[in-house]
């Protein structure tokens, strides 16, 4: 009986010491994970701020211009700093690690330092004859980042003494939904930085080409370019601000939103309804629609206001699903191809949807408030 007993015992110990192995095993690995992701959003702010910074400001006859970048409150007044300089020290925002500079000089190609509790990475600007004659920067601060992954890391070691006793299955089932979801939120950003850096492409290509031979509308052009491409950098930091950031809602009368969105001239048929949402953002996903409708649909014809829905009619054929994908265009569009995927996105966001049939309508829940 003793020995039955001390057997059973052992095995109920070893079982008990698997599962506390196997549990914190998975925790290191969400940790590991966890902080790899949270690292690899940190470059992806820090490229996407950068490529801002270098669409927006340039060096000619190796003078830094940062009239257009200074046009754009939000960029410098994030958690991220942008920075310029050349050989000659540095020309914008705080200082630049002089190595930095030199390093991106010398390879022609983005450089990652990390240097007094601050990530940087530098990408190289170049004139007209495509040599490269500065450094576009962007920096962050590490400390924030280290913390909440020291408070992650807590929380998920007090969360497996709980999963032991709960069992491996449950615990495993868990870690698979978190790495699936990181996973896609990485493939995204992806897509996202992917498309960003080719749209901006185009109209630094006209900037260049505008200031290579300037004519008497030059500014007129530049200015043009100017207002397209910061369009698109707040679009981006509009759809980061979706997948990061919490939604401020609030009752809101869409009925009396959408009046704002629309001109005078434009038919409004209303009725009096109250959606729980936030107000700037489901500001944009009806402008980006009645947008839509003007460039794209042949002519806004009316928009239809009722229990939670947005209905914007156009006269044109009709929106093909394709194009709520980010940076997907119909044929002939001059956009960036995010207007519809912000208004689907926003939409999601307050557990809505859009329609594409029988017309354009963003479908909202209405507040029991």
């Amino acid at each position: 009986m003793t020995d039955a007993r001390e057997l059973a015992n052992r095995i109920a110990s070893r079982t008990a010491i698997a599962w506390a192995f196997g549990v914190l095993a998975l925790a290191g690995l969400s940790i590991g994970v966890t902080v790899e992701g949270a690292d690899v959003e940190l470059d992806e702010r820090l490229r996407a701020h950068a490529l801002a910074g270098y669409g927006l400001a340039w060096f000619e006859d190796e003078v830094f211009h940062d009239e257009f970048l200074l046009m754009e409150p939000e960029l410098l007044t994030s958690d991220v700093t942008i920075h310029a300089s050349s050989r000659h020290g540095t020309e914008f925002g705080p200082a630049v690690p002089i190595d930095l500079t030199l390093d991106v000089l010398a390879q022609g190609d983005e450089v990652w330092h990390e240097v007094d509790g601050r990530r940087w990475l530098g990408i190289p600007s170049y004139d007209d004859d495509d040599e490269i004659v500065g450094v576009i920067a962007a920096s962050a601060p590490t400390g924030p980042l280290h913390g909440e992954m020291l408070r992650f890391a807590g929380l998920t070691l007090a969360g497996s003494l709980a999963l032991i006793l709960g069992g491996v299955a449950i615990s495993r089932r868990l870690s698979e939904q978190v790495l699936a979801a990181l996973e896609a939120s990485m493939q995204e950003r992806e897509r996202i930085l992917a498309g960003a850096a080719h749209e901006l492409r185009r109209p630094m290509a006209t900037l260049s080409a505008v200031l290579e031979e300037p004519g008497p509308d030059a500014l007129a052009q530049a200015r043009t370019v100017v207002d397209s491409t910061s369009g698109m950098v707040q679009r981006l930091l509009t759809w980061s601000g979706l997948q990061h950031g919490a939604l401020r809602t609030e009752p809101v009368r869409l009925d009396l939103l959408v009046e704002v969105c629309l001109e005078e001239s434009d038919t409004l048929q209303a009725e009096a309804c109250v959606v729980e949402g936030d107000t700037a953002l489901l500001q944009v996903a009806i402008r980006n629609l009645v947008a839509n409708a003007r460039l794209h649909g042949q002519g806004l014809d009316r928009v239809v206001v009722r229990d939670g829905r947005v209905e914007v009619h156009d006269h044109g054929s009709g929106v093909d699903p394709a194009l709520l994908a980010p940076f997907t265009k119909g044929d002939g569009s001059r956009g960036s191809g995010l207007g519809l995927a912000l208004v689907q996105r926003i939409a999601e966001r307050h557990g809505g949807r859009v329609e594409l049939q029988p017309t354009m309508t963003l479908v909202l829940p209405q507040s029991s408030r």
